[in-house]
């Protein structure tokens, strides 16, 4: 956990960071948590084929865009 002066630095940091580079940054992280949830839907099914993994990465995916939606 990051403590307050943690996030307020973290913070200032990336308010100081140009529009593109805000989007690179977003995009790397997007990366990291498409890559935590295919390494738990791959550890709660190891043989997982790619295309139903693809497939549960989705309905991942959509099932917490709803909730945020709603």
């Amino acid at each position: 956990n990051m403590k307050p002066w943690e996030v307020e630095k973290t913070v200032e940091q990336y308010r100081q960071l140009t529009g593109e580079q805000r989007i690179k940054f977003m995009s790397k992280i997007t990366q990291s948590c498409y890559a935590l949830l295919l390494a738990g839907i791959k550890a709660r099914k190891p043989n997982i084929s790619q295309k139903e993994l693809k497939k549960e990465l989705r309905k991942i995916i959509w099932e917490e865009e709803k909730n945020i939606l709603i």
